[in-house]
């Protein structure tokens, strides 16, 4: 009785995953989507049902997980999850914000508010005529600042006509900017923040097309099929030659995974909470136009406005989206390319222990290189491009918590999910001890411990864990001190350094 009163809505969702046009229009489809999401779900508890009466009554030891495990292997399942995954993501696209919405937003808030008096940009009191132009500053037109009446006023006049302008500007958007004496923010500020959450919200959906499975987990396979499809849609990335074009892949798919805790896979949320996607949606610029609308001759403030949120904009807001500072732009890609083949002395593709040692100009400590070949995959003890991305990753992340858990599980050799002071002793012995060499003063050992114990200040000496790193704000430098001479000599040196790299280390791992 039940698989029948779904089977109606199976078949539409299954009409639907092969590519049918259904009877309502996408973007007006939100009770049909509703009725057949409903329809699907009552469809699915008919297939559970049918399995729970075939295994038989439950016995005492009988738990939900292998029904759940079953469900999902279940042949009879599996087009139905895959048509449900399609719906879920034709909903999501209906509801996302377009560039003509953002302008639409643009157009509502240079109608509400004045620019101040005294010629200066409201919250940050720069003057107007002091603005630089370019692509990452908004148009004049743009500047001045807004009362939340203003925000309330503009906010009004687009819901007869934009309705997704209720959650977009919502009160808790105004009190997450920055504001001034008189409770005022920016106005480029609210554009740019609306525009910045639709393009993250475009780039989520679009990536959640990858997830075959639809259980929120993304696959190494899976991000190289979404990076190349990406690839007519980054600056740079289209004119590279197919020889290339997989160094770049690898690239890109190993910053995507940096984020992932354990396993093979990584997860939609930790991947939306991730500063690396961002720098890829900075790069990416979903929402902005292949040709831009000022391009072909004047165009309109608000347009203007627009395109400068979906654009400039965007690669301001995000994270070092913009410039060489983005881990997905070409140059960053060609730089770990060179570096890569200047250590590969013998070119035969992989990097041995000898080689690898030459990394940050043989300031790498031996020790160090020989927990990373042993706790990383390699090719007959031999670390290939990827391993050496990962590595890459590691050292110059800092405020990643996924570079922390890299570089300590690496150094954790006995790997019991903490550091002994025997530990410590290892690592800096031998870093000291090169130091020495070099400066011609060697610390003791102990010293150094003490010395490092100091910085980190964990609970217990003998036991210092990921939390004691994560807890002293400078867990990456404490780790990068035990595995690199030049970190060492700047650690020891910080007090008599002018404004000192240790110091602006630290302060980038808050």
């Amino acid at each position: 009785m039940a698989a029948a009163a779904g089977s109606t809505g199976a078949a539409a969702l299954l009409a639907l995953g092969r590519g049918e046009t259904p009877a309502c229009k996408p973007r007006a489809a939100d009770a049909c989507f509703e009725e057949t999401r409903a329809d699907a779900d009552a469809a699915f508890d008919a297939i559970v049902e049918d399995l729970r009466e075939a295994a038989g009554p439950p016995g005492p030891l009988a738990l939900r997980r292998p029904l759940a495990s079953a469900k999902r292997k279940d042949p009879r399942t599996e087009p139905l999850r895959a048509a449900a995954h399609v719906a879920y993501l034709e909903g999501r696209r209906a509801g996302l914000l377009s560039l003509t919405d953002i302008e639409a937003l643009a157009t509502a808030l240079l109608a509400v508010g004045d620019a101040p008096a005294d010629g200066t940009s409201g919250v940050n009191g720069t003057p107007v005529a002091q603005q630089q132009q370019g692509r990452f500053y908004p148009p004049r037109t743009l500047q001045g600042s807004i009362t939340y009446d203003d925000f309330l006023a503009a906010r009004e006049g687009l819901l007869p006509s934009c309705p997704w302008a209720e959650t977009a500007l919502s009160p808790e958007l105004m009190l997450s900017l920055r504001r001034g004496s008189r409770g005022e923010v920016l106005r480029q500020a609210v554009l740019q923040r609306v525009a910045v959450t639709a393009a993250v919200d475009q780039a989520l959906v679009e990536l959640a097309a990858f997830d075959k499975d639809g259980d929120g987990q993304l696959t190494e396979a899976d991000l190289e099929d979404f990076v190349v499809a990406l690839r007519r849609s980054l600056p740079g990335v289209r004119d590279l030659t197919d020889d290339f074009f997989p160094f770049y892949m690898h690239m890109a798919v190993s910053a995507l995974l940096f984020a992932r805790r354990r396993g093979p896979t990584v997860s939609m949320q930790a991947l939306a909470g991730s500063e690396l996607f961002g720098q890829l949606v900075a790069l990416w610029r979903p929402l902005a136009p292949w040709e831009p609308a000022s391009a072909s001759g004047p165009t309109s403030p608000a347009m203007e406005a627009a395109e400068w949120a979906v654009g400039g904009g965007l690669e301001q807001a995000l994270p070092g989206g913009a410039g060489d500072a983005n881990w997905f732009c070409m140059g960053n890609c060609v730089r770990l390319y060179r570096q890569y083949l200047a250590l590969d002395e013998d070119k035969d593709g992989m990097l041995s222990r000898r080689e690898l040692c030459g990394h940050n100009d043989g300031a790498i400590s031996a020790r160090f290189v020989d927990r990373v070949l042993a706790s990383r995959p390699t090719f007959d003890g031999k670390l290939d491009f990827r391993g050496y991305l990962d590595l890459a990753l590691a050292v110059e992340r800092k405020r990643d918590d996924a570079s922390l858990r890299l570089l300590f599980g690496v150094l954790d050799r006995r790997g019991k999910g903490a550091l002994s002071m025997a530990d410590l002793a290892f690592y800096l012995e031998e870093v000291g001890r090169r130091l020495g060499e070099t400066t011609g003063e060697l610390t003791p050992t102990r010293f150094l411990v003490t010395e490092w114990l100091d910085l980190v200040g964990p609970t217990d000496a003998d036991n210092v864990t990921l939390r004691d790193l994560r807890a002293c704000h400078k867990g990456h430098m404490a780790l990068r001190v035990l595995s690199d001479v030049q970190m060492m000599w700047m650690f020891e040196n910080r007090e008599s350094l002018d404004h000192g790299a240790p110091e602006t280390e630290a302060a980038d791992d808050d």
